[in-house]
């Protein structure tokens, strides 16, 4: 018999909680702009001060839809005009995945995103006037953070991608 302060439930994990999102691994990108978009697989890596940020699950961790996939910040940050400055908040809400891509055609390697949105044709080329925007001189370091929720599982996840990119606009 169970009195008050009792539980059926041990441990720190009760019955039908989700898992935690930590359990998944993801990636993130800062591709060349539209180099990966729908229907496309010719995913290169940003060079340049102009692109689209893109994430991908781990290797056999998609499941579901693309629209269990929900951003809710996109933060950037010019570590070489500011080094360990605040971030500039490109976006804030729930920004839901509307496309997937099956990267390399094998079945193994997804990446997600929100086409013609906050994730796409970021510029922050020098004449850009982006608070972030490059410095005009060699390669700047920039440094993205995107927070993540995903349907099913409890909890955010902050994903981070540093790359040293040349302006765009030289």
């Amino acid at each position: 018999m169970l009195g008050l302060g009792s539980s059926l439930i041990s441990g720190s994990d009760p019955i039908g909680a989700l898992p935690p999102i930590s359990d998944l691994a993801f990636a993130l990108n800062f591709y060349e702009a539209d180099s990966v978009d729908s229907g496309s697989t010719n995913a290169a890596e940003a060079t340049l001060s102009i692109g689209d940020l893109r994430f991908a699950p781990g290797a056999g961790q998609y499941t579901g839809t693309a629209s269990d996939y929900k951003v809710t910040k996109i933060e950037i940050r010019n570590s070489t005009v500011s080094p360990g400055g605040a971030l500039t908040e490109e976006f804030s809400g729930e920004l839901t995945m509307d496309s997937v891509i099956d990267i390399l055609g094998l079945g193994s390697v997804f990446v997600l995103f929100d086409n013609d949105s906050a994730m796409d044709d970021i510029d922050l080329g020098s004449n850009s006037g982006h608070a972030q925007a490059h410095n005009g001189s060699g390669n700047n370091l920039f440094l993205f953070r995107v927070t993540l929720e995903v349907e099913g599982y409890s909890g955010s996840t902050v994903l981070t991608r540093s790359l040293n990119l040349s302006d765009s606009d030289a």
